[in-house]
């Protein structure tokens, strides 16, 4: 039971070390500071070390509160804290206080935190390390992922082997053991019999090889493949005819397969994972007296086993060589079958034991000792920054940066980008463990060439922050975040709205059942635009971070249904996540990690097929052209469907980059139509804040609802093919007016500008009914015609005094009376349907005028097109 108790021991010791924060002294034994200086005789810095003592700490907060106002103040900041004398600058951070110390360090890159971190006292080291990441993390020698180096998915990351030991109670084997020794007289091989003074102890202990051999998936997952062969024996000893020093054996080959993973490499690296085992045993008796060689009793046995496995690698990073103690937990089924021990040993009393059972070769508790050879090119080792490298990455202003560059949103017109970038000192939090929202708004100039800018609030309230979707005309967005009386409560997601002083209080979405679904620890959402749907990635496990699409309607309430899985056709047992859904509502683009990609996540793409949302085109790859094989997820395209925008791993600047992408036509989402315009008060052009809604100009149903800018009156609304729309601009104290719009035919990409004209609501305005419709000759209103009189019945029941006149007009051609008598019956038509819906006829007068009114000439067909119509004017109110 010795060795029983010591991997026990083992087990609770190594499960009870943690990796928290460094405490002020171990850091200090674990940084070896450089002392360098970036800047010689710049005057901000002699400067600040000719201040005195209690004036350090208000220099520094003068210096960042400025900053904020002017970003070249920055280089005082930079130049102070990488060249001024260390003890001095240490002694300004604890005279600033922890929060305004935070901030100060938080300008800085990770390096250059941890080289001040160095000098400063405990309190100060104890205040500000748990804020700033690059402190908090900080682990002697940590640097990349998986063991330091450098290899490709699937790459071989090292090769070796070592000893193997474990513990077992054996059941199985030592019933025959103990029905050995009560056996007398004992009969070997060869027929000669002896007898034993000392009895066989029982097996238990094994001991062994391991040889194996690691593959990386991940850049912080890897698996093991290992083979061991071990070996426990029973020793007792006897006098005649000759000593005895081991009699039996259980011999075993184990064939492994382990899943593990690590949170960063250091020093010493902290693994663990899940495995398969594949076992095969057999039972061996020494073959005769005298020797060493053991002959097997019975048939071999197998079985399978799974197991929890975890230890420390230790690495050296200057030799070619890891260590490994890697203890495991394992248990095997089903039982393996000793009969044919008992078979083959008929003259030993076996006493109706049981001879086959579970634990025949369940080794508990297991225990690896390795030595591997890494594989891969030796990590590079980056120097320390110039002090002019240092602020071009504080303060470069184009769009991919030395810092990490995520989830872009490009507008329907393909004009601005919305971007997260992580860590950046001038992110909410500096630059610890933040993400926070930028934007380029000369994207059309190229990647090269486009700059980019921090955006305040609303939209960066906490440490994640992201855009998550943006109307076609910019004027509303959905958000990241959970917001609740203007403060951020959670996660989830918030819409804004531009208003005329800037943007609206954050309103928190209320998602059925959101919270308890989304159990994992990364979650995605796109917003989709035309206001209607989220496409969410989420995890239900709390154990498993692969996420699966789901989708989530708008209700008429204002709230928005239970995420519905989109279904097998796209979701698989591997990831997916990042979903963008194009501008024509139906092709689908995400990020996944299943088999037969180019690497890590590819880009997918997929067509939805009905209205279901459940069932998908098969996913199609996007291919070498974009896909590398490294990360690529968050694809993003504008309306046009030209150029795709995404994020990469591979060759960039920071760690992640976005990339642009022409398209070719196979994988461009089909061709929409972008509207865009203003909404102008018809009386004296001045812009007005108005609502657009686009309806199906057949079935009535409504497919969004755009804003326009309060300042400019501008708005953007895209169709996709294959409709008749009817699309309304509606603002307070103004008529309603609608246009017109047939894409049942479905043609190119193009986009139309349509300015609409609102008419005050006052008496005598008259304003033209554009969506009536007659058959030729005819005064039958055709189905078409409603949704415009439904707007005519709203505005009466919202105007309960108004009184207006309903006019028929039309052009010149026939005879006068006959034309007079057509308008008037189809005024009459329209006064007969505002009846029909609920409006007094007190407050209704109709009169057809025939071609009395002409608003244009009817020496043309367009003219006389326009010379057709019915109109409505404003009585009393």
């Amino acid at each position: 039971m010795k060795a029983k108790n010591l991997l026990f021991a083992l087990l609770i010791l190594i499960g009870s070390i943690s990796y928290g924060q460094l405490s002020y002294e171990h850091f200090k034994e674990a940084y070896k500071p450089h002392y360098e200086v970036l800047i010689k005789n710049y005057t901000p810095v002699e400067t600040y070390n000719g201040l005195g003592s209690g004036s350090y700490g208000a220099a520094l907060i003068y210096l960042y509160d400025e900053s904020l106002k002017n970003s070249d103040l920055q280089t005082n900041i930079s130049g102070i804290l990488t060249s001024a004398d260390r003890s001095k600058v240490a002694q300004g951070l604890k005279e600033c206080g922890t929060d305004y110390a935070i901030k100060v360090l938080g300008i800085m890159k990770d390096e250059w935190q941890l080289e001040i971190a160095w000098f400063l006292d405990r309190e100060t080291y104890q205040g500000i390390a748990p804020s700033l990441s690059a402190i908090r993390d900080y682990k002697p020698g940590s640097a990349g992922y998986l063991f330091k180096k450098e290899v490709k998915n699937f790459g071989l990351l090292y090769a070796g082997g070592g000893l193997d030991f474990a513990y077992s109670a054996l059941k199985g084997v030592n019933t025959y053991v103990d029905a050995y020794n009560g056996h007398i007289y004992k009969d070997d091989a060869s027929g000669t019999t002896y007898t034993l003074s000392n009895e066989l102890n029982n097996a238990g202990l094994f001991k062994g090889f391991t040889l194996g051999a690691g593959i990386k998936l991940s850049n912080k997952a890897y698996m093991d493949i290992n083979f061991q062969r071990r070996a426990t024996v029973s020793s007792g000893g006897g006098e005649t005819p000759s000593e005895w020093t081991k009699d039996i054996k259980f011999s075993m080959n184990n064939i492994n397969l382990d899943f593990m993973w690590m949170k960063e490499p250091q020093f010493i690296s902290f693994v663990q994972g899940f495995g398969l085992q594949y076992n095969m045993g057999a039972v061996k008796q020494r073959s005769s007296i005298g020797t060493n060689k053991y002959e097997q009793i019975g048939d071999n046995v197998s079985n399978f086993g799974i197991k929890y496995k975890f230890g420390f690698m230790v690495n050296p990073e200057k030799l070619p060589v890891m260590f490994g103690i890697l203890p495991y937990w394992q248990i095997n089924f089903p039982k393996m079958d000793f009969t044919s021990v008992e078979d083959a040993n008929p003259q030993i009393p076996w006493g109706g034991g049981d001879r086959a059972d579970l634990l025949s070769s369940a080794s508990n508790l297991r225990v690896q000792l390795t030595v591997n050879y890494k594989f891969g090119a030796k990590q590079k080792v980056k120097d320390y920054p110039t002090f002019e490298e240092e602020l071009m990455a504080t303060m470069d202003p184009h769009l991919n940066t030395t810092y990490e560059e995520l989830l872009p949103r490009i507008t329907p017109d393909g004009k601005t980008l919305y971007f997260v970038r992580g860590d950046h000192p001038m992110n909410v939090n500096g630059a610890g463990n933040s993400q926070d929202i930028w934007v380029s708004t000369d994207i059309d100039k190229g990647l090269n060439n486009a700059t980019a800018t921090h955006l305040g609030e609303p939209f960066n309230g906490g440490t994640y922050n992201a855009v998550v979707g943006v109307s076609p005309d910019e004027n509303s967005m959905v958000i990241k975040g959970y917001y609740e009386n203007g403060k951020r409560a959670g996660s989830g997601y918030s819409i804004i709205y531009r208003t005329a002083t800037g943007w609206s209080t954050p309103e928190g979405l209320q998602i059925k059942d959101y919270k308890t679904m989304a159990q994992g620890n990364y979650v995605g959402a796109y917003w989709t635009q035309d206001g209607k749907k989220m496409i969410l990635s989420l995890s239900e496990s709390s154990t498993n971070d692969l996420q699966d699409m789901y989708v989530s309607m708008l209700q008429p309430d204002g709230s928005w249904s239970r995420p519905m899985n989109l279904g097998k056709d796209v979701n698989t047992d591997a990831g997916e996540h990042s979903p963008f859904l194009a501008s024509d509502g139906k092709t689908l683009y995400f990020s996944s990690n299943r088999s037969g990609g180019q690497g890590d996540y590819d880009i997918y793409f997929t067509q939805r097929l009905d209205d279901s949302w459940t069932k998908w085109s098969e996913p199609v790859n996007m291919g070498s052209e974009i896909n590398t094989s490294d990360f690529d997820a968050y694809y993003t395209i504008d309306a046009k469907g030209e150029y795709a925008y995404m994020v990469s791993a591979e060759n960039t600047v920071g760690s992640t980059d976005i990339i642009r992408i022409k398209l070719e036509q196979e994988v461009q989402p089909d061709p929409v139509v972008l509207i865009t315009g203003k909404v102008l008060n018809a009386k004296d052009n001045t812009p007005l804040e108005a609502n657009i809604a686009y309806n199906g100009l057949i079935d009535g149903v409504n497919y969004g609802i755009a804003r326009t800018n309060p300042a400019t009156g501008e708005y953007k609304i895209v169709l996709p093919y294959g409709k008749k729309y009817d699309f309304s601009a509606n603002a307070s104290n103004f008529i309603g007016v609608s246009e017109t719009m047939d894409l049942t035919t479905v043609g190119e990409y193009q986009e139309i500008v349509r300015d609409l004209y609102l008419v005050p609501i006052e008496v005598g305005s008259t304003v033209r009914l554009n969506n009536i419709f007659f058959e030729t000759g005819k005064a039958e209103l055709q189905e078409e015609s409603f949704n415009e009189l439904n707007r005519v019945v709203e505005m009466l029941n919202q105007n309960p005094k108004m009184t207006i006149e309903l006019s028929g007009h039309t052009d010149n051609v026939g005879n006068d009376a006959s034309n007079k008598k057509l308008s008037q019956e189809r005024a009459d038509a329209c006064k007969k349907y505002l009846v029909e819906k609920g409006i007094d006829e007190s407050r209704l007068k109709s009169v057809g005028y025939g071609e009395d009114k002409p608003v244009a000439s009817n020496d043309t067909a367009e003219g006389q097109a326009q010379n057709r119509r019915v109109e409505f004017t404003i009585l009393t109110n």
